[in-house]
């Protein structure tokens, strides 16, 4: 038994203190007196349970955490992905295009004579001279009026030089439209004709004075307007003196 020397309360011995006044306890031999009360008290340590949480909270929290560690590792999964995307892309714009292994056409135009430039040393043809037009010589053809009639015709024609020119028309009737003329088709009768020829225009105008015509009514004089083709071949133009006009058409 212990007892403590302030107030001389008793104490068991597995006590060391005194729980009134914390004084150090004594064993009760060493100085406890035999007229002195005692009075042995013992006192049972409690021990304080600490409070465990409870069990539905921590569920909560364990799930809490565990979503915000999987938004994280998602996070961190697109982020990886999109930079690896984006490096691959940059890779693929960066890189040099393959080479072609397959052979590539030859588009060098060859050299022809059309694109080759002028050799300044090669000789120059000699230049035509111009084709001199006029009027002189025999031509053929024809001509036609609106009514139906038409002739054929053989003219003969003699430029001067000095732009005078005379000649002569053979017509010959191939059909009519006038009754009294039916009976002369095949007929022929001879037109003299002189007037001028314009080289500038190629204008030959010329007009009846005379005929040689068997008939007596075949042919009347007439005026002609013509006019000579530029590579001298041919004359075409019309009659306007008498009542109606006539298409001419001569070739040499």
């Amino acid at each position: 038994m212990k007892n403590c020397p302030s107030c001389n309360q008793i104490f068991t011995d597995d006590n060391d203190f005194c729980l009134n006044d914390g004084t150090l306890l004594v064993f009760a031999s060493a100085g406890l007196s035999n007229n002195v009360p005692t009075e042995v008290v013992q006192y049972r340590q409690t021990s304080q349970s600490v409070p465990q949480p409870d069990g539905g909270s921590s569920n909560i929290l364990y799930l809490l955490i565990g979503v915000l560690a999987t938004a994280l590792v998602g996070i961190g999964i697109y982020l990886f992905v999109s930079r690896d995307s984006e490096s691959r892309a940059e890779n693929r714009n960066s890189a040099p295009a393959p080479a072609n292994s397959q052979p590539q056409p030859n588009t060098a135009t060859p050299a022809t004579t059309s694109n080759l430039p002028p050799n300044i040393n090669a000789a120059t043809p000699p230049e035509r001279p111009a084709t001199t037009v006029s009027p002189n010589g025999n031509w053929t053809g024809n001509i036609s009026y609106p009514s139906g009639s038409a002739f054929s015709a053989k003219a003969s024609f003699s430029d001067t030089g000095s732009g005078q020119v005379s000649g002569q028309i053979l017509w010959t009737l191939l059909k009519t439209s006038n009754p009294q003329k039916a009976g002369l088709v095949g007929s022929s009768a001879t037109e003299f004709v002189r007037g001028n020829f314009d080289s500038a225009t190629r204008t030959l105008s010329v007009a009846g004075y005379d005929t040689d015509d068997p008939t007596g009514n075949l042919v009347i004089v007439d005026k002609y307007r013509l006019t000579i083709s530029s590579d001298g071949r041919s004359i075409s133009g019309f009659s306007y003196g008498g009542k109606s006009r006539g298409r001419f058409s001569l070739r040499k």
